[in-house]
């Protein structure tokens, strides 16, 4: 199964989206940290997913991935967003990027995670 580093700034939302890819077979590093999470993936460690939130400190999910693509480290990102008119607006400006809407159950996330990691484009915002 997957390698998944998960970015997400809310503990409990954090420790669900773990349990579920877990659940499914999946290894999971998770931070509410965009830094730490940039620091881990230049450390070598091979992820097949990055899952982020938008909104995260120090800064944001776009500039995370933004800096991901500088340093050329290969990986796909989920971002997951609650509003639904940034998304869209951020689906078509990255293109290359996937989105998924809070709030979303497991069995969303889990879909678009089969989705994304069999290079298929996400259906659609929160499912």
């Amino acid at each position: 199964m997957a390698n998944i580093l998960i970015v997400e700034p809310e503990a409990v939302l954090l420790r669900l989206i773990a349990t579920s890819l877990q659940g499914e077979g999946h290894s999971t590093v998770t931070t509410s940290d965009s830094a730490e999470a940039l620091a881990k993936l230049q450390d070598g460690a091979n992820f097949d997913l990055v899952i982020a939130d938008l909104d995260l400190k120090p800064f944001s999910g776009i500039k995370l991935a933004r800096m991901i693509a500088m340093k050329s480290i290969r990986v796909r990102i989920v971002f997951m967003c609650d509003d639904r008119a940034l998304a869209q607006a951020l689906s078509s400006t990255l293109g290359t990027q996937f989105l998924i809407e809070k709030p979303f159950t497991p069995e969303d996330l889990l879909r678009q995670v089969k989705r994304v990691l069999a290079g298929r484009k996400a259906a659609g915002f929160g499912g």
